[in-house]
Parts: structure tokens; C-alpha cells; sequence
């Protein structure tokens, strides 16, 4: 469960990433 948790902070980031790359 926690580490579940871990890898969505990262994947937030990459989300972010691709917006700005828009």
C-alpha cells in the first residue's frame, strides 16, 4: 500500500512534465 502511495508522487511529476511540454 505504501509503496503504491510512493509511486504516485513521481508519477504526478510526469504529468506535469508532459503539460508543459504541450
Amino acid at each position: 500500500s505504501s509503496e503504491f502511495h510512493q509511486q504516485q508522487i513521481p508519477n504526478n511529476s510526469i504529468k506535469t512534465k508532459t503539460n508543459g511540454s504541450t
